[in-house]
């Protein structure tokens, strides 16, 4: 598995991306990932932890906030992991307008969607549910 780390703004952090690294390995473990992925530390908005383009222009992206501590990054990578999952195995997918598709069904998601609105979309219900049952093997996993 290859991995690319793309850094927006400010320097480039070893301790970072050898925790992502880590957060890969265990995952690609458990899940479906693609063999080639890209870790964009990202300047995301200060409540905007990280997001995964649904775009065959960014395939195999995660958008990581760069404000992130080494300690914050797991739960969010392992959630941005899990959807680039659904991606790789054809279960989200967008439109050409952007509009996602989850298990074949299209959604039209308000551009002013509040993140009440999103938590309950099915793909992000899913992955919230799968990464309750990983995030505590994949934090001993880490310690070790």
């Amino acid at each position: 598995m290859a991995i690319r780390f793309i850094y927006q703004a400010g320097e480039q952090l070893a301790d970072r991306e050898a925790i992502a690294t880590r957060v890969v390995d265990y995952l690609s473990t458990v899940v479906d990932l693609p063999q080639d992925i890209e870790i964009v530390f990202a300047m995301l908005a200060e409540h905007e932890y990280g997001n995964t383009p649904v775009n065959p222009r960014f395939k195999n992206r995660v958008n990581v906030n760069s404000k992130l501590t080494a300690r914050e990054i797991p739960q969010v990578l392992l959630h941005e992991l899990l959807h680039l999952s659904q991606i790789k195995t054809g279960r989200l997918s967008s439109t050409s307008n952007g509009q996602p598709i989850w298990n074949g069904n299209q959604y039209s998601v308000p551009k002013n969607a509040d993140y009440q609105y999103y938590q309950n979309l099915p793909w992000e219900q899913e992955v919230v549910s799968r990464q309750r049952k990983i995030l505590p093997d994949l934090r001993a996993y880490l310690a070790s």
